[in-house]
């Protein structure tokens, strides 16, 4: 099952890197490892919701750059706002945990808001990745 996660980050990072053309494919082969998990059952699942928390997390993280740029507390107020989003909208607990946690990726390591497509697309690549394994 390991080896079956980490061929398919792999793959994920490989395809984000030469499919889509981006130079650090991160949230693809982030995506492909937490879809898969270390379990068999419910990865459908897994896949919609890292999906959707991924899209909340990155959208708020990006719009939270460009109007109120980065810091401690805008790392405290995206993470509050990108999980209240995910929780208004009836997600489970890895929808609203993707949420709050891309979001706060978004804001610390990769504050360029003009790539927040990017990062999304990546997601998508390793949660259908994610799917082919699963």
């Amino acid at each position: 099952m390991m080896s079956q996660i980490a061929i398919a980050a792999g793959l994920a990072w490989f395809l984000g890197q030469h499919l889509l053309g981006h130079q650090l494919p991160f949230f693809a082969a982030v995506a492909a490892i937490i879809c898969l998990g270390l379990s068999f059952g419910q990865r459908i699942s897994r896949v919609v919701q890292v999906a959707v928390g991924v899209f909340v997390g990155v959208f708020v993280g990006d719009l939270f750059v460009a109007l109120v740029g980065t810091g401690a507390w805008q790392i405290s107020l995206v993470v509050f706002v990108a999980m209240s989003i995910a929780i208004w909208v009836g997600a489970k607990i890895l929808m609203v945990n993707q949420a709050g946690i891309q979001a706060a990726t978004v804001v610390t390591l990769f504050p360029n808001p003009d790539e927040g497509v990017s990062r999304w697309l990546d997601a998508l690549l390793g949660c259908a990745i994610a799917l082919v394994f699963a």
